[in-house]
């Protein structure tokens, strides 16, 4: 492990104490159904279901149990209905460090559900969002962030939530983190506003349906914001000041890709928040969305900051050996 990553490796661990972050996460709540599949059928076609897994999901609650297995203090503030599933809901998170006390329950609503084929090559989200698309009190946003908030990150609130959201971000000094998900990134309305983020956050798809290609091509972001493409295996790209830079993603035996997006975005957020440059909180992300990848579901493997960091000193160490190897 070379010198540098060894110093930042000790601050990681200072700065992962209880009482020195409090970081807020907005977006879906839900409850998840996984199932593996053994081909990826055509159109009209068919496959056989090898595995069934019902988890805990919704981008906000996978990302805010993800940070919280990280270190910090973190809330969650969204949407469940007033039934069974959301009562799981709300005891997950609270099992998982995460504070819940701003989950808003909606009377007669149903708590959201995701069913997630995933085949050997692709892998996508059936969503029933349920309460998830109920517009959230104003009056819980601004008490939860009256209390205190180092870092807002946001994910897929219902439009009018996240124009408040918006709005009480205008006066504050914490930064906002952006990952709007399949769901906001094509409603143009509110384009204004997740490009007023301090990070973006999006995977390949909604990185061109945000920066559609012009004349020549070319999908780069404009000079001044600051946007990551997640890109799956191949690790992603940060796009800062008119500049692009490649991040490799870390080699793992995964199994499902299911939330990757969410660990990844959290442990940005983690790093972020510690002041490390982009690029090197988006190595460190790419480490943690790589691992979590190892298990089924979208928390099967959510890992704790002590195991990212041996991780990548495992795989710098790797690299060292490799690259002194003679031809």
């Amino acid at each position: 492990m070379s010198t540098e990553w060894k110093r930042i490796t000790a601050l990681m661990a200072d700065f992962a104490k209880p009482g020195n972050f409090h970081a807020v996460v907005a977006g879906g709540l839900n409850l998840d159904k996984t199932l593996i599949l053994d081909r990826d059928p055509d159109d009209d076609g068919t496959a056989r279901i090898l595995k069934r897994e019902h988890g805990f999901g919704g981008h906000a609650g996978n990302a805010a149990c993800a940070l919280a297995r990280i270190g910090g203090q973190v809330s969650v503030l969204g949407s469940i209905g007033d039934d069974a599933a959301g009562r799981q809901v709300i005891e997950n998170l609270q099992a998982s460090g995460v504070k819940a006390d701003s989950v808003f329950i909606h009377a007669g609503a149903k708590t959201g559900e995701v069913v997630i084929p995933v085949g050997p090559q692709r892998h996508f989200m059936m969503m029933d969002r349920g309460a998830n698309d109920l517009e959230l009190p104003p009056a819980r946003a601004k008490q939860l962030l009256a209390e205190g908030c180092d870092l807002l990150m946001v994910f897929d609130p219902p439009p009018p939530t996240a124009r408040v959201l918006a709005e009480l971000r205008k006066e504050a000094a914490w930064p906002l983190i952006w990952n709007p998900g399949g769901i906001l990134v094509h409603d143009s309305s509110l384009t204004p506003l997740i490009l007023s983020a301090d990070i973006l956050i999006l995977n390949r798809s909604e990185f061109t349906a945000m920066f559609p290609a012009d004349a020549n091509g070319s999908l780069l972001p404009s000079e001044g914001h600051t946007v990551i493409r997640t890109e799956g295996r191949n690790g992603c790209s940060v796009f800062c000041n008119g500049k692009t830079t490649h991040v490799p993603s870390f080699s793992v035996s995964g199994v499902d890709e299911t939330g990757a997006g969410d660990v990844f975005t959290a442990a940005f957020s983690f790093a972020f928040l510690m002041k490390q440059p982009v690029v090197q909180a988006a190595r460190f992300a790419c480490a943690a969305a790589a691992l979590s990848t190892c298990a089924i579901g979208a928390r099967g493997n959510l890992p704790a900051l002590d195991e990212v960091l041996r991780f990548i000193g495992a795989c710098e160490n790797a690299e060292r050996a490799s690259a002194a190897v003679p031809n």
